[in-house]
């Protein structure tokens, strides 16, 4: 092989490794462009705390029993027996508390001392 030979073959894979190297730079920029922090959070979508949640009663069992079949439900133990911290997430920041109703009407027990029947409506609402 001549000299000119193998100098233009050096020539043409020094291009061909800095053509490469570019290439892959600018894959790397392009993609952390695309999953920075900035990026995301402009597409990251913040929902409110829930306050209220509904379901049906079913015969013998507890407004709190169902609670926590239907939702993520955080309770704490009292004198006065166990209470709702938090559904769902949602604690009311302690300015707020969760009270549950029956078809409409504000309890007179607490939740794990209600017993529903089929058909009754019970809500909880952060309050």
């Amino acid at each position: 092989m001549s000299r000119t030979a193998q100098s233009s073959k050096k020539i043409y894979l020094v291009t061909l490794l800095v053509a490469l190297v570019v290439g892959l730079g600018l894959y790397t920029y392009s993609v952390n462009q695309s999953s920075s922090p900035v990026a995301s959070a402009a597409s990251t979508q913040v929902t409110a705390p829930q306050k209220y949640i509904t379901y049906q009663g079913i015969n013998n069992k507890t407004a709190l029993d169902l609670l926590k079949i239907h939702a993520k439900t955080v309770t704490k133990q009292s004198s006065l027996g166990e209470y709702v911290v938090s559904i769902n997430g949602s604690d009311g920041g302690g300015k707020q508390y969760w009270i549950f109703y029956v078809n409409g009407k504000e309890a007179q027990v607490g939740a794990g001392a209600y017993t529903t029947h089929n058909g009754d409506k019970i809500e909880w609402k952060l309050q």
